[in-house]
């Protein structure tokens, strides 16, 4: 019977264990259109991000008729310092039904585009 209680605090250290997490960013993107086919529209999006975080993907989601849209990411190492660089992702999207349609790049930024699709 004195694996029980070896076992118990064996539990107990494994259920205290966390992973560690550093959080998520988004930084703030510009956003320039691109020329493109009829059927899309293309946006290319740069920002400023650090060695030190991973892009995680678009997001996007959509806030009194405008589509909010940006780029979270990771960091990698909650100690790392890393440095600053420049980088780019490019969105599209299939044309929407005609109509006016307005898109904010992530939510620091006061800009907002509009797209009329005649």
């Amino acid at each position: 019977m004195k694996c029980i209680p070896i076992f118990c605090c064996l539990l107990l250290t494994i259920a205290g264990c966390k992973k560690k997490t550093c959080g998520t960013d988004a930084p703030t993107l510009k956003a320039t259109r691109m020329a493109g086919t009829t059927d899309s529209i293309r946006y290319n999006l740069y920002y400023i991000s650090g060695s030190c975080y991973i892009y995680k993907g678009l997001q996007e989601r959509d806030s009194a008729n405008v589509h909010m849209i940006s780029v979270p990411e990771a960091k990698t190492d909650c100690e790392c310092v890393g440095t600053a660089l420049q980088r780019h992702v490019a969105y599209a999207f299939k044309t929407p039904a005609p109509g006016a349609y307005y898109y904010k790049w992530n939510n620091t930024s006061d800009r907002i585009d509009t797209v009329i699709i005649p």
